[in-house]
């Protein structure tokens, strides 16, 4: 075995090492205390990584939380006191799905809003064509003028010996 082969591999090994340091052992005496805190760290959102959750950020502060909530659901803190401490630590940034509250109304209300208004644009725009169609858009001397632009092309057709 070569030199370069054998630190090839002694990096390998000593890089490989870090990947396993962020699993947490966390033992629960009670199955739906473990369930608990694995919907915790699930639906809450790690503070300093981009869209990651609790339970998939090896970020320090997101050991820090995951520890946080292991010990919350030890002590039996009720659902509704947890979200609240950590909202009002991290503000609604932590929650995936963010309560409504009148701080939260705009991230709420804003799709119904866009979908609304798409509707009532697309509504408006089908009545105008279906005006213009029926000729109702057009005044008396704008369908004067548009017979005798149609006539005229009507005519050059014929003597140009087009079938009309």
């Amino acid at each position: 075995m070569s030199i370069r082969i054998l630190f090839q591999v002694i990096w390998l090994c000593l890089i490989s090492g870090s990947s396993l340091a962020a699993i947490d052992n966390f033992e629960f005496p009670q199955k739906d205390q473990q369930e608990r805190y694995q919907t915790f760290i699930d639906e809450m959102r790690c503070p300093k990584c981009d869209n990651q959750s609790l339970s998939g950020s090896n970020s320090a502060i997101a050991a820090d939380l995951r520890k946080q909530l292991y010990e919350m659901v030890i002590s039996n803190k009720t659902d509704d006191e947890i979200v609240t401490y950590m909202v009002d630590r991290y503000g609604d940034f932590i929650l995936y799905k963010p309560r409504f509250t009148y701080q939260t109304f705009l991230l709420w209300a804003a799709p119904i809003s866009f979908f609304l208004v798409g509707l009532l644009v697309l509504v408006l725009v089908l009545r105008s064509r279906k005006s213009m169609v029926n000729g109702q858009g057009l005044s008396s001397s704008e369908r004067a003028e548009l017979k005798q632009l149609l006539d005229r092309y009507s005519d050059v057709k014929n003597k140009n010996g087009e079938a009309s």
